[in-house]
């Protein structure tokens, strides 16, 4: 078990607010593992952030945006044959792809 509320690495906070400033969710959203066994977690803070499997922090990709490699509640994760990493970037209605 690994994961906090915080906004440090490895930490899948702060929750996220509804349109009057509420706070509506925090945590994890999104699982996958890589052929390495590592582990990618998509946040609610708009993140997907690498683990080992055993719940050290690696890297992380993301942060809320609209840009290229920014994300907005990334929900589906999964790696292909050719260790790329495919987001599905919610609420910027998009799959993002990452080599890794």
């Amino acid at each position: 078990m690994w994961g906090s509320r915080s906004i440090e690495p490895g930490g899948f906070g702060p929750p996220t607010t509804n349109s009057n400033g509420t706070p509506v969710m925090c945590g994890p959203i999104g699982i996958c593992v890589d052929r390495h066994d590592n582990v990618w977690v998509g946040a609610s803070n708009s993140k997907v952030q690498q683990f080992t499997n055993t719940g050290k922090y690696l890297c992380s990709i993301g942060g809320l945006g609209t840009n290229i490699c920014q994300l907005h509640l990334p929900h589906g994760l999964a790696v292909d044959r050719h260790n790329c990493l495919y987001i599905a970037d919610t609420m910027n209605s998009r799959i993002q792809k990452f080599k890794i």
